[in-house]
């Protein structure tokens, strides 16, 4: 564990040595403490509220907190480098930590970038540092990870069948690690033998071309293998198909398109990126909490929102270390499983499925009705410490707000307002010129908002280089205090409206938006909090500029 001030230390909720049974039995209080509520047993007053007449559930979001004391109390730190609930729906993204060493051909700002090739497919580039670092996967509980870029799981990366990956990779950890990708690949590139092992501060660049289709993961290979993999260096990495080649010719072709997020058929559909994972907090080859995408219970304090009737598309890994076997179950539905991704036609239709380490499954599946449906390890035991969470169905009319990143596509609502200096500017100004990258605020009222707006004055001219403008909107004409990007005010809050971020039942009031030239809505961000990541703008601008 890396030394840190007492205060720091203090503040940290300890992890003493048990057996998961032990804290199982404890009811969490034995190993985790109050971080750990689990299973409490649930009093009158705090049951859910459910009709006699109908059996109907009406407790609402905020019960989801409590949902029969399986849960933990308190919220994880915020954390620039990882968010739950972002990871689920974000790839081919992620910040760089701290200063990596120069390179010629690398922009030392940018975790990803894409160029079109002569054949039509893609050259995507990757930047990935190893770093040593504490992660929190319950609330005051820390573990001591090595991480890729400062996250468990790693990054998601994403790409096309044909598409050229290419990975530049930095170890600025304690020890050799290397990053081995399930896949086709030269022996080169494997990652997996000691002469192919990155020594600390040195670096090296894989490449090879995303084959097969499906769904693959990468983590570190050095030895001793358990170790490296246990302690964090592991991530997805999606492989789509492209519905141009002949094999998905005739009745496939949908389902190719569907699957990649380049055609319009993948627009509508939900897609979510699970890692089951697992953490030995004292060392003795036995898990103590369990998780999906690190933070136990994550999903069950905020429920993952879809549409009723929407197609889901879970694209579920098991890199669980020191158990044979992790399993998903979805209560009150059944969903169709492809496993590894690499066919797109199942033959299994069921609620339950089994994956060793390493094995993975695509999950498809459409919610009947409204209401809140758990999904968990059938295991019950990794369940109750941790690997449990909440689907909300939502009306299908309603608008999900989240930090997909996924290409909408849409035309931007039009608007027309007025500017701080009271000069007219509507979404016509743009179009054909620039792209917009629209930033609904709550202004100088929100100590973040004048934060994120002075974060946006400082990478404005990287955003201008990249053929877009800023428009700062705020519910007011009162100037947030930056100067150097143009500020409207929304005094109705119409344009807050159309664009679905004014809806208090869902604590949101934050959106950033991504249109470009030809009006399109590209990408877009709602959320309780302003969006903080400029070079996820700038990765976003780049797409929009490769793809025309």
């Amino acid at each position: 564990m890396s030394h840190k001030s007492t205060e720091t230390e203090n503040r940290k909720q300890t992890v003493r040595s048990t057996s998961r049974r032990g804290f199982l039995a404890a009811g969490g209080a034995g190993s985790l403490g109050a971080a750990m509520a689990l299973p409490a047993i649930m009093s009158r007053s705090e049951s859910p509220d459910v009709s006699e007449s109908k059996g109907t559930y009406k407790a609402g979001h905020a019960d989801t907190h409590s949902m029969g004391g399986l849960g933990t109390v308190g919220e994880i730190s915020p954390d620039p480098y990882f968010d739950p609930v972002k990871h689920l729906t974000t790839w081919n993204a992620a910040l760089l930590p701290g200063e990596i060493p120069a390179r010629e051909g690398w922009d030392p700002n940018l975790f990803y970038r894409e160029s079109k090739r002569p054949d039509g497919s893609r050259l995507r580039e990757y930047q990935f540092v190893a770093v040593d670092r504490e992660i929190e996967f319950a609330p005051g509980v820390y573990f001591p990870a090595w991480t890729y870029n400062n996250q468990v799981p790693g990054p998601t990366i994403r790409a096309t069948q044909g598409d050229l990956v290419r990975v530049r990779f930095i170890n600025q950890g304690s020890h050799p690690h290397t990053i081995h990708f399930h896949g086709w690949h030269p022996h080169e590139m494997d990652g997996a033998f000691p002469n192919q092992f990155v020594g600390p501060n040195e670096e090296f660049i894989y490449e090879f071309e995303a084959d097969p289709v499906g769904l693959h993961l990468y983590h570190c290979h050095s030895v001793p293998l358990k170790r490296h993999i246990h302690k964090g260096l592991y991530g997805v990495f999606i492989v789509d198909p492209d519905p141009r080649r002949p094999e998905y010719a005739g009745p496939l072709q949908s389902a190719a398109r569907s699957r990649n997020p380049d055609y319009a058929e993948n627009h509508d559909v939900r897609e979510f990126v699970m890692m089951m994972n697992a953490f030995d907090t004292d060392f003795d080859a036995e898990n103590e909490v369990y998780a999906v995408n690190t933070v136990a219970f994550h999903y069950m304090r905020h429920p993952i929102p879809v549409k009723v009737g929407q197609l889901v598309r879970v694209y579920l890994v098991n890199i669980t270390e020191f158990d044979p076997v992790n399993s998903f179950h979805l209560h009150a539905g059944f969903f169709d499983v492809f496993r590894t991704g690499t066919k797109l036609e199942t033959s299994e239709h069921t609620d339950t499925v089994m994956l060793c380490q390493a094995e993975r499954a695509v999950l498809e599946f459409r919610l009947r009705w409204p209401g809140q449906y758990m999904f968990h390890a059938h295991q019950s035991e990794f369940a109750e410490l941790g690997w449990m969470g909440v689907f909300e169905a939502i009306d299908a009319s309603e608008t999900i707000a989240d930090a997909s990143g996924i290409s909408k596509n849409s035309d931007a609502p039009k608007f027309s307002l007025r500017d701080v200096d009271g000069k007219p500017v509507s979404l016509a100004d743009y179009a054909g010129r620039h792209h917009l990258v629209l930033v609904i605020s709550r202004g100088s009222q929100c100590e973040h908002c004048v934060g994120q707006a002075q974060l946006l004055v400082r990478n404005s001219a990287a955003i201008r280089a990249k053929g877009a403008e800023i428009l700062l909107v705020t519910p007011t004409v009162k100037k947030v205090g930056v100067s150097g990007i143009r500020q409207a005010a929304d005094l109705d809050g119409q344009l807050a409206k159309s664009f679905r971020v004014n809806r208090p039942e869902r604590d949101l009031g934050h959106g950033t938006f991504v249109i470009d030239k030809s009006g399109k809505l590209c990408w877009q961000n709602i959320a309780a909090e302003p969006f903080m990541d400029s070079r996820r703008l700038l990765a976003e601008l780049d797409r929009v500029n490769v793809q025309g």
